[in-house]
């Protein structure tokens, strides 16, 4: 009953502690908290992040404007790389700049420069955007004359936590007045063929030409968590100024820095590099100066690669972070029970195991489980059942105070407490020792004297012989009258119960003959076979011990005359070696069949 009520508390905290702790972390301060572990798989994903080569950088450089001139460049050289790329056979081009403002003949020749290319993707960007929220106040498109020659456009406004990094992409933004896409989304809808299959509130499904349906996985504000690629110098990547170098090279017949092939079937992203005129942001990671200085082109182009590759990552669902910390911290529950010291290297043991556990979801699944609500979870747990432990613990032991208190010595009753087994009150045989002792003359003591004096004298009398029974590790099971009942071996066990007994006998006929002469006592031993434990109803229960051989205790105390001291055999042969005792024959014993050898002590 005990070991059941013992497992629902630990499901009952296990259930609350993980309500706790997913609640605690939906808010915003403690999601920050566990988007660190996410910042640090991340960086453990790196190894397995390679590149499909389909998407190509261009980085206008410190070396490119010390070679064309200051930031901003003229737009006569964008429109040179437009055709230049074009015509290297790249599937698509993406510039990761703004152009907002008119430039008069500038914009003329790159217009014309993306017309006749046909595949050039602008930037725009949403006013005043509200991630969270997804509303805006305006759409900052680039100048009319360019944004006509595009033949598409895809906002590219960051989505930023509160900590300042980019772990997600927002990938579109519906309003009133439709739905904007983001600019990777229009880059593999554009180039990729790929169109809007279905959009539900956690993901967006798209299927691309030849490579089938694919979903982006969304958080709650339908942003996907990105697969960044930390190192750009794994894609395929050139400076601006050595593209022009190489396509003259080419021109001319020479061998060029860049090979001809190079841009051939990929999607180019331009985007600026260089000092004081770079467009950068901090993204997810914890490794290097460089994150936080990371070109937001690379956010586009890891975008991509994750669509190309199918490697976006997904956030654990309900499921996911519900029954993770309810297994766990169930089994921390369970741990509450061994030692402090095992319990602890175990609750170690198992967090580094869900630890172990949450990374490798995250590196070969691409899966996202929380690891601060779990190991939180797990912790709580286990305090919590150590405490209930402790409370239940002081109960059972306030109960057994209570229950034998009044009938062991106080050291015994410090090892009834201090046993690690439970202590069983329900029926079970065991081998004890039984002794009863009896006063002799008691009535005809109680005729010469008041009932006040009787009463003061048959309480001292039977605290001496209570006392003799506790110095010798003894239970006082009860007073019959003027009778004293003693077990020896239970509660605690007792390898010696039948020496234990007969020490209490003698020193109690030597306690009583030191305090009055005016009785004696009587006392019969017997050991053997017996049931102990609780015996009565449930109003009102006895923690005693019934049997043949406790019926047999009885009849040798009814043998004995004033100051006599008898045993059984079986107590007489545990203790011969060290008890002088005396073979007094073979008596007829009421309840007996058999005749039964009685010893006595010799004091």
């Amino acid at each position: 009953m005990a070991r059941r009520k013992h497992k629902r508390y630990i499901l009952l905290f296990s259930f609350l502690s993980t309500l706790f702790f997913n609640l605690l972390f939906s808010l915003p301060i403690f999601r920050q908290v566990e988007n660190v572990t996410y910042d640090w798989r991340m960086d453990m994903l790196q190894d397995s992040n390679i590149p499909t080569g389909k998407v190509a950088l261009i980085f206008i450089d410190d070396k490119t404007l010390s070679s064309l001139g200051t930031w901003p460049l003229s737009r006569v050289w964008y429109a040179g790389l437009t055709e230049i790329l074009a015509e290297m056979g790249a599937r698509g081009i993406i510039f990761d700049m703004v152009f907002i403002d008119g430039k008069g003949e500038e914009d003329k020749q790159f217009a014309a420069a993306m017309r006749r290319a046909g595949k050039v993707i602008l930037p725009f960007y949403l006013g005043n955007l509200d991630i969270r929220k997804g509303s805006f106040d305006s759409v900052v498109y680039p100048v009319s004359e360019l944004n006509d020659a595009a033949v598409s456009t895809g906002y590219i406004n960051s989505s930023v936590d509160r900590d300042g990094k980019i772990r997600t992409y927002l990938v579109s933004v519906e309003s009133d007045g439709g739905t904007y896409d983001s600019l990777g989304i229009a880059a593999v809808k554009e180039f990729f063929g790929a169109k809007e299959v279905s959009r539900g509130i956690n993901y967006m499904e798209i299927e691309a030409a030849g490579s089938g349906k694919q979903r982006i996985p969304f958080n709650g504000n339908k942003a996907a968590f990105i697969n960044f690629y930390h190192d750009l110098s794994e894609f395929p990547n050139y400076s601006f100024i050595q593209v022009f170098q190489s396509y003259l090279q080419l021109t001319r017949g020479e061998t060029s820095l860049i090979p001809e092939d190079s841009f051939k079937d990929k999607v180019v992203i331009i985007g600026s590099v260089a000092t004081g005129a770079s467009d950068t942001g901090r993204i997810s990671g914890i490794n290097g100066e460089y994150l936080k200085n990371y070109p937001l082109m690379g956010v586009h182009a890891s975008f991509i690669e994750n669509f190309l590759q199918g490697r976006f990552i997904r956030k654990g669902n309900g499921i996911y972070n519900f029954m993770l910390p309810l297994l766990f911290s169930n089994v921390a529950g369970y741990l509450a029970s061994f030692s402090m010291v095992t319990g602890i290297v175990s609750l170690l043991g198992i967090s580094g195991i869900f630890i172990i556990f949450s990374v490798y979801l995250f590196v070969a699944r691409l899966l996202w489980v929380d690891i601060f609500p779990v190991i939180g979870a797990i912790f709580l747990v286990y305090l919590a059942v150590l405490i209930f432990q402790n409370i239940s613990e002081r109960k059972e032991k306030q109960r057994v105070r209570n229950l034998f208190g009044k009938y062991v010595s106080p050291d015994v009753m410090e090892k009834v407490l201090g046993q690690d087994q439970e202590i069983s009150l329900f029926g079970e045989k065991k081998n004890l020792t039984v002794l009863f002792a009896d006063i002799r003359g008691f009535t005809s003591f109680s005729e010469r004297n008041t009932p006040e004096d009787t009463f003061v004298f048959l309480n001292r009398i039977l605290s001496i012989m209570t006392g003799a029974v506790f110095k010798h590790k003894g239970t006082l099971d009860k007073f019959i009258g003027d009778e004293v009942m003693a077990i020896y071996g239970a509660p605690v066990e007792d390898p010696d119960h039948q020496l234990h007994a007969v020490l209490s006998a003698v020193d109690m006929m030597k306690d009583v003959r030191d305090f009055t002469s005016d009785v004696q006592i009587g006392i019969g031993i017997n050991t053997g076979e017996m049931m102990i434990g609780n015996v009565g109803t449930e109003k009102r229960m006895e923690y005693t011990v019934i049997g043949d051989a406790v019926n047999l205790a009885a009849r040798i105390e009814g043998e004995t005359g004033g100051g006599d001291i008898f045993i059984g055999e079986e107590t007489y042969e545990s203790v011969r070696e060290k008890v002088k005792c005396e073979h007094l024959g073979e008596f007829e014993v009421k309840g007996k069949r058999n005749k039964v050898s009685i010893y006595r002590v010799i004091l």
